[in-house]
Formats: C-alpha cells, sequence, structure tokens
C-alpha cells in the first residue's frame, strides 16, 4: 500500500490502475537492474506483457519503455519523502516532540494564520498560496490584527516567519496568538531569540548574514524557509504507514 501511495504521488491524475502501480513500483525500486535487463524481463517479474509496459510508458508522456526506465532514478531523487531523521536538524525539540508536534499543528481542523515583514512578506504569501491549494484553512495576516479575525470556533495556529527572531510586529502577533490560546509556527535564524522561544515549534535555519539586517548580501535563509515548510507539510500529510 505505501509504495502505491507513493506513485500516487509522483504520478498524479493519470488514471493508473492497480497493474500500472505493479509495474511502476517496480521499477522505481529497481531502475537499475530493469534497465539492464530489458523490458521482457521486467514483464516476467510483474506478471505483464511487454506491450501492457509500452502501453504504460505512452501513458505517462514517455515515448517508450526506455524513456521511461531512464527517467526513474530522476524521479526517486527527485520525490524522495523526508524522513524525520533530516527535519530534526530544523528544531532544537526532541525528535519525538518535534514530529509529534508537526503532525499535530499541520492539521486541516486549525486555522494558520500566517504573517511576515519586509522580505519575509514574500516568504509568507508562498507559505499562504501552498496551505490554500492543499484546502487548509488559512490567511494572511498582512495588515491585519488576530482579535479582528478570530473566531471562537477556530483552532488558531500562528506561522511567523522573522530572520532576527525579535521583530517587534511579529513579537505583538505573538502576544494576540497567546490571548486566544493558539500555538506558534516560527522561522527564525537564531534559536536562542525572543521568537523562537515562544514557539511551540521552532525552526532554526543557518543563516552567515544574519547582521545584515537590510538583506544587502548573499543569503540563503528566505529560501531555505521554503524548502522546511514544504518537507514540514509534506512530512505532516504522509500516509501513516509511510511514518
Amino acid at each position: 500500500m505505501s509504495e502505491f501511495y507513493q506513485i500516487d504521488r509522483i504520478f498524479k491524475n493519470k488514471g493508473l490502475n492497480d497493474s500500472d502501480k505493479n509495474i511502476l513500483a517496480y521499477i522505481l525500486k529497481n531502475p537499475d537492474k530493469v534497465q539492464h535487463q530489458g523490458i521482457r524481463t521486467l514483464a516476467e517479474h510483474v506478471f505483464t506483457s511487454p506491450t501492457s509496459i509500452e502501453r504504460l510508458a505512452k501513458k505517462l508522456g514517455y515515448s517508450g519503455y526506455s524513456e521511461l526506465v531512464y527517467h526513474a532514478k530522476h524521479l526517486i531523487r527527485e520525490t524522495t519523502l523526508p524522513q524525520p531523521s533530516s527535519l530534526d536538524t530544523l528544531t532544537t525539540l526532541s525528535p519525538e516532540i518535534f514530529e509529534d508536534r508537526v503532525v499535530q499543528l499541520f492539521n486541516r481542523e486549525h486555522y494558520v494564520y500566517i504573517y511576515g515583514e519586509g522580505f519575509n512578506e514574500f516568504v509568507a504569501g508562498y507559505f499562504y498560496r501552498k496551505l490554500l491549494v492543499n484546502r487548509y484553512q488559512t490567511l494572511l495576516l498582512a495588515g491585519l490584527e488576530i482579535p479582528l479575525v478570530y473566531d471562537p470556533g477556530q483552532k488558531p495556529v500562528l506561522l511567523l516567519i522573522s530572520r532576527s527572531g525579535e521583530n517587534f510586529s511579529c513579537l505583538e502577533k505573538i502576544r494576540q496568538i497567546e490571548a486566544v490560546n493558539g500555538t506558534l509556527i516560527s522561522f527564525t535564524s537564531n534559536a536562542n531569540s525572543t521568537i523562537a522561544k515562544k514557539s511551540d515549534v521552532p525552526i532554526t535555519l543557518v543563516d552567515p548574514q544574519v547582521s545584515d539586517a537590510a538583506n544587502i548580501n548573499y543569503t540563503h535563509f528566505y529560501g531555505d524557509c521554503i524548502n522546511a515548510f514544504e518537507n514540514l507539510l509534506n512530512f505532516a500529510n504522509l500516509d501513516p504507514s509511510e511514518l
């Protein structure tokens, strides 16, 4: 079941049946072996015909079997799901607490408020759109205060991006979310910052240019925020058999 789930994530909306998924599962699990042995041997292993495999390749948009197998390695590399061990490096929390809170808070029962100022605002906008297309209840707090938009029926989570971890407006948003018994996820470059210490899930991203408040010099902080967010969201929505 978990292999089929992985295939559904890679090949979305392709109308695959169980036989197609069985073929792809074998190819993705053994790309080198399949490339070396050829289509007839593959057909024997998965109890189908070479014609069916060629038909599947065409269905997926490839010119044929050879192109499908050629891209199998790239497909595996580009869609490898994040593992807990790689996520644990993003936080000072223990692995068990971190993983549990990520799954709990990135839950569609919660209402997610998102806020970031300056360059962080661009990252906040990406987070907002990503959550929207994944059918989360979410609101971008651009010019809005939490008391104005909060509804008692919500289970609010505040998602903050602050490179320094000391932004005044972000600290005010934290005061507001605490007043309605909400929870906090933060993305900062300083694990010892006020914002990180107040967070239920503090995400810390190393930034060699942390003192460059004007963002004049090279930094990968903002790109790392998006990468970390993608990994967290992906991990939170894994099939339980993948955890």
